[in-house]
């Protein structure tokens, strides 16, 4: 399922509901209206739930409702500003585990093994793809490389073609390498099944038993 992105806005309102929680609970409070906004006053820490959980004397009922009503106004205009349920969600999906986005065994914020092994080989194709690199360089079926000009955009078109192996056996994609060794298996030339076998996979042509 797709979830909106959070914004900038999002993200900066749930850290700050996060540090006027942790703030309010150490016992600080937010300023007066009239005071700067960085000006959080320290009442001691503790002080705060005493005030809500004990009867408060008739002389300090003005006072502790002044810093509930400061308490309470500053956690809904930073609720107010952005959409905090939003960069919340996002924040849910980067860890949940079946989006392998990140690396639940490590200590640390690390990007999940699958996308680290996807950056390597990226840099592999790169590699086998860079027309300098003699040793690597790929070279594809003409039919391929004549309307391809990316090896990437070629390498999609071969997986995704259907295959004589495919349409004669009706198996699927996963199931080609087996359907390699019995067609070579099968054949008596094995040398020859073996690289007619193998350009029928990639060339999508029906295997010529005949060609020497």
């Amino acid at each position: 399922m797709k979830i909106a992105r959070a914004t900038p806005e999002d993200i900066n309102a749930l850290c700050d509901l996060a540090f006027a929680v942790d703030a309010i609970t150490a016992g600080s409070i937010p300023p007066a209206e009239d005071g700067e906004d960085d000006e959080w006053e320290y009442i001691g820490a503790g002080n705060l739930l005493n005030i809500l959980h004990d009867d408060t004397p008739a002389s300090l009922q003005k006072e502790s409702l002044d810093i509930c009503r400061r308490c309470l106004l500053r956690l809904l205009e930073i609720a107010e500003s952005a959409h905090i349920i939003r960069a919340a969600g996002n924040l849910e999906a980067v860890f949940l585990p079946s989006n392998r986005i990140i690396d639940l065994e490590a200590d640390t914020l690390e990007t999940h093994p699958s996308i680290d092994q996807g950056w390597a080989d990226t840099a592999r194709l790169d590699w086998l793809a860079d027309p300098e690199n003699t040793i690597g360089k790929v070279m594809l079926p003409g039919w391929c490389s004549g309307e391809y000009d990316s090896l990437r955009d070629a390498i999609d078109a071969i997986i995704n073609s259907p295959t004589y192996l495919e349409r004669k056996y009706g198996k699927t994609k996963s199931g080609r390498l087996f359907v390699i060794f019995e067609e070579i298996f099968n054949n008596k030339e094995k040398a020859v099944a073996s690289k007619d076998a193998m350009r029928s996979l990639i060339t999508g042509q029906p295997i010529n038993k005949e060609q020497p």
